[in-house]
């Protein structure tokens, strides 16, 4: 096992556990619970499903896991876009989410790379 593979390990790890953690805060402090608020934590959920097959190298969940990445920023980057009356908490934590989904996207391109060459 690898160094990269590791910290691509950690990195999504911490990942999930702060989105899934900053995701039940934005629940518990809402007043109105959307659909689009639990979709964050069905995909921290599966990022820490699919993170021992990172740590050991499964291509396919691998390359799962950076697509849920992908598309978390994506979640979290539209969100900060369309701020219509949302309070300062909401901003920090959706911010802090998008910077935190960013940080694993470079280790999974580090992997990626190590692993086609």
């Amino acid at each position: 096992m690898s160094f990269v593979q590791d910290k691509t390990a950690s990195a999504s790890a911490i990942n999930a556990y702060v989105v899934l953690a900053l995701s039940f805060l934005g629940l518990k402090t809402s007043f109105s619970k959307e659909l689009l608020d639990f979709i964050p934590i069905l995909f921290s959920v599966l990022l820490l499903i699919l993170n021992n097959s990172i740590k050991y190298y499964n291509r396919t969940p691998t390359i799962l896991a950076f697509l849920i990445n992908l598309v978390l920023i994506g979640f979290f980057a539209k969100q900060l876009m369309h701020l219509e009356e949302e309070s300062l908490w909401e901003i920090i934590r959706k911010g802090i989410m998008l910077l935190v989904s960013i940080i694993p996207i470079y280790f999974f391109v580090l992997l990626l790379k190590e692993k086609e060459s």
